[in-house]
């Protein structure tokens, strides 16, 4: 299990011979999403900027959105932010989960959280090359729970 909650769920990242095939597979998956498959999907902008963005986003995984502040940080408008977290929804590569709040009219007042719907993509993006450095980053708690609302999603689906 390990293998697959720290390589994540692509079969030629998880069944790799070691962690640096599957390593080398997953850059090469999100080189090629970047440059060939948002742009198909009509996200036209600069690879270096959605590379970035992206980056940023794995770093808010687990974390409450924030667009305003990730907006500054680009030099970019809350609005542009917002579409190209669409795009990424939309391609099924991040998940915005709302907050839960038995009330519906605060629902829409509370940011909803990120998540890398990959955890092999997300410890990429991370700078988590290997299975023991993730064991002591900070973020060791947030892509359990990240890989585990996959599965839960994976399930109800």
């Amino acid at each position: 299990m390990n293998g697959h909650w720290f390589l994540g769920g692509y079969p030629k990242s998880v069944l790799a011979k070691s962690e640096t095939a599957s390593q080398r597979w997953i850059q090469a998956y999100v080189k090629n999403y970047i440059g060939r498959d948002l742009p198909d999907l009509g996200l036209n902008i600069p690879a270096v900027v959605i590379e970035k963005f992206w980056r940023m986003l794995a770093s808010y995984h687990g974390g409450v959105w924030n667009a305003s502040k990730i907006a500054a940080s680009i030099g970019l408008s809350s609005n542009t932010i917002g579409k190209y977290l669409y795009y990424l929804e939309e391609a099924y590569l991040v998940n915005a989960l709302p907050a839960y709040l038995p009330n519906s009219l605060k629902r829409l007042v509370k940011a909803p959280k990120i998540y890398m719907r990959d955890s092999g993509v997300y410890h990429y993006l991370s700078y988590i090359r290997l299975f023991d450095q993730l064991q002591g980053d900070v973020q060791l708690g947030a892509s359990w729970e990240g890989y585990a609302i996959e599965q839960i999603f994976a399930r109800t689906k």
